[in-house]
């Protein structure tokens, strides 16, 4: 398409700085989800309940806790938080891989899609530990 070629250069600058939209990570988690449990409504049609309830089901069937660090918080608040939040830290991506029982591609595309962030870093060693539980399908 030709129409940027021909447009000034500040024109362009708008438009790319107020028209894009960012996904947030809270979107991005939900497509993850509903491509992932297959559902068939319509994306948009698909409360909120029902996302944190297949993440909750998920984190009871691959033993995996909410949080890395002893928490009083229960799944449900912070799955509802991770599903609208613009972003999480890091570790977030993390404890979701074990509970959504990713693939390391899975966690890596998190990492640098949804996050903005780089791969899982190879000289950390709580992201090698991840990696290896990921590729053996273990949760650590």
């Amino acid at each position: 398409d030709t129409c940027f070629q021909k447009q000034d250069a500040r024109l362009i600058y708008h438009s790319l700085k107020h028209r894009l939209r960012i996904i947030s990570f809270g979107d991005y988690l939900k497509r993850y989800i509903y491509l992932k449990a297959e559902l068939e409504r319509p994306f948009d049609e698909i409360p909120l309940k029902e996302y944190q309830a297949i993440i909750k089901e998920a984190f009871s069937e691959n033993n995996t806790p909410p949080s890395f660090t002893p928490t009083t918080a229960k799944l449900s608040a912070l799955s509802k938080n991770w599903l609208t939040q613009q972003t999480v830290k890091r570790n977030v991506v993390f404890l979701l891989g074990f509970g959504l029982k990713m693939s390391v591609e899975d966690v890596n595309l998190f990492l640098t899609k949804a996050l903005l962030e780089y791969e899982m870093n190879p000289k950390n060693p709580f992201e090698v530990i991840c990696w290896y539980c990921y590729k053996k399908q273990k949760v650590c």
